[in-house]
């Protein structure tokens, strides 16, 4: 029933720098705004999901990373838990093939999560300076999580 539903939807508010990524370095995609949180375990200030009942969750993903250039060699997003366990959820090695500079990403994977966990989504873009941010708006960089079982 619509009572007992468990889940929250966040998003980016505003495109973020061009600086985050784009060295190879992983960073949290930096969701700060919600759509809804029927769970009180999403931290908008940390980009951070705490799972408050142990069960099977269903976690989408919605990232964009923009202003890739021809030196951006691969991108490669992640949902971490606990800051230790990654799971692939993309990867794209571009063989150095010039892009468009825009790179939209949608995945989803069901975990059986415990209660306390910690969840958020990293991307790293490399082969070229800090020149990769995240585009903002609800159609562009979404996570949300769904208790199924």
């Amino acid at each position: 029933s619509a009572a007992s539903f468990q889940g929250f939807q966040s998003y980016i508010l505003n495109t973020t720098s061009d600086n985050l990524t784009g060295t190879g370095s992983f960073v949290k995609v930096p969701y700060d705004t919600l759509f809804f949180d029927t769970t009180g375990g999403f931290n908008m200030g940390t980009s951070q999901f705490v799972v408050p009942a142990t069960g099977y969750w269903n976690y989408n993903i919605s990232v964009y990373p923009y202003r890739l250039g021809g030196a951006n060699t691969y991108c490669v997003i992640i949902i971490l838990i606990n800051g230790t366990t990654a799971y692939r959820m993309y990867e794209l090695d571009y063989e150095n093939m010039q892009t468009l500079g825009e790179l939209m990403v949608n995945g989803s994977i069901l975990l059986n999560s415990t209660m306390g966990d910690v969840v958020e989504v990293q991307c790293a873009v490399g082969g070229a300076g800090l020149n990769v941010g995240f585009g903002g708006t609800a159609s562009f960089c979404r996570f949300s999580g769904v208790k199924v079982g």
